[in-house]
């Protein structure tokens, strides 16, 4: 775990006669006032960045100092009439290399503000000459020991301590759909605590890597909702990953660049070879075939590998693109030809779906065939349902999620 380093603190206050005033730096030299000659190592004392306008007081603020560096700090004003202009105003600041992700410090400089802040009420720590030296002391041990250990525990009388601790920052998962299926990168049967949210022990049999988040949700008896919550958060843990619905009729497109790492990366090869049981990196994905046609056409049935999990973990390491297919009704007449169509059972056999030569994203025309009212059934899809999804902004595995019963809509080509 690789955090970024502190590179120097510094504490500044605003005085009542001279305004904002450097007041300590770790270390020292580090920044310099103003009329001092700044060096290239060395920062310039910038009054109006640290002690900015009352509207940005007890925030967390950014400011780019140089080329080189960037100041984060969380100005405080303390408002009370014992104090000359009835304010007391500080900032700790924390001096970093201009690329760096501060990110994990940012709940590092609120927490030292407040902290500050709450010592200062209490028994006037910064305010008052006999106990402000000390700040300087607390300043060096937060470098050295966040840069060194990642966490500091700095005892400031019998009964305050200031505990700090670096914690990696994750992004909040994406949301998830019904119709995503998620992939376990773990064996959670093997890792689960009974301590863990029912909720997500009782669906962890049903995610098998081919149920989709609806599918699950139906076998778990577990309301969709719920479910979805509970995949994100094992997203959030890195202990799933989520992929498209597999079928031999997708399309896929290959990522040259991660191709590229694939081919490069033995690790990833020997974690593709764990994952499908066989290495399968000499073959290259054709543009616009369906899964079928290109396992046909190179002969993959006799590799004995599973064809499934190869284009799952391709998906899921963002080798593989999914292209999807979005229908379109394009004019009144075809609107009003499509709702005269008989009900469609699900098991009728459909016209096959024709791909566009475009591989992004395609719009196609609906038809469906045409068959008598005796060969409809019960579960029958009536057409009516489906015309709100045909506005070519609803792929095929939404169409399918929002519509059980559908089992495909024919298509035809698109004209120039």
């Amino acid at each position: 775990m690789q955090f970024a380093r502190i590179q120097a603190l510094f504490y500044a206050e605003f005085h009542p006669i001279q305004g904002p005033v450097l007041v300590y730096s770790a270390p020292e030299g580090s920044v310099v006032g103003r009329g001092v000659y700044a060096g290239p190592d060395t920062i310039q004392f910038d009054a109006f960045s640290v002690i900015p306008k009352p509207r940005l007081f007890n925030r967390l603020v950014t400011v780019s100092a140089s080329p080189a560096r960037i100041l984060v700090g969380f100005p405080v004003s303390i408002n009370d009439p014992r104090y000359d202009r009835n304010a007391f105003i500080f900032n700790l600041v924390f001096i970093f290399d201009v690329d760096a992700d501060i990110s994990p410090y940012e709940q590092i400089v609120t927490k030292v503000a407040r902290i500050l802040r709450s010592l200062e009420e209490e028994s006037r720590f910064l305010s008052n000459n006999e106990s402000k030296h000390r700040i300087l002391d607390i300043m060096e041990q937060i470098i050295q020991d966040l840069n060194s250990h990642f966490e500091c525990k700095i005892p400031i009388n019998d009964f305050e301590t200031i505990n700090l601790k670096l914690f990696q920052k994750y992004q909040q998962p994406p949301n998830v759909h019904p119709w995503e299926v998620p992939v376990q990168v773990y064996q959670l049967s093997k890792i689960r605590s009974r301590d863990w949210d029912m909720t997500i022990l009782q669906i962890i049999p049903s995610i098998n890597g081919v149920r989709s988040i609806k599918k699950i949700s139906e076998s778990a008896d577990v309301e969709l909702d719920l479910v979805a919550l509970s995949i994100q958060h094992l997203i959030f843990y890195g202990y799933v990953k989520m992929v498209d619905i597999f079928q031999f009729s997708n399309v896929y497109t290959v990522n040259a660049t991660n191709l590229k790492l694939l081919l490069e990366d033995e690790s990833l090869q020997y974690e593709m070879q764990e994952f499908v049981q066989k290495n399968l990196t000499n073959l290259a994905n054709n543009h616009g075939l369906t899964v079928r046609q290109w396992s046909e056409d190179n002969g993959v049935m006799s590799l004995n590998i599973d064809i499934r999990r190869f284009f799952v973990f391709g998906a899921m390491q963002n080798i593989l693109n999914r292209v999807h297919k979005y229908p379109v009704l394009y004019s009144p007449n075809q609107r009003a030809e499509f709702l005269s169509q008989p009900l469609v059972p699900p098991t009728q056999q459909m016209t096959p779906p024709v791909t566009a030569a475009a591989l992004n994203v395609q719009a196609i025309n609906a038809n469906v065939q045409n068959i008598t009212l005796a060969q409809a059934s019960a579960n029958s899809i009536d057409p009516k349902k489906l015309v709100p999804f045909l506005d070519g902004h609803h792929h095929m595995d939404v169409i399918n999620s929002a519509n059980r019963n559908l089992h495909r809509i024919g298509t035809l080509p698109l004209e120039s």
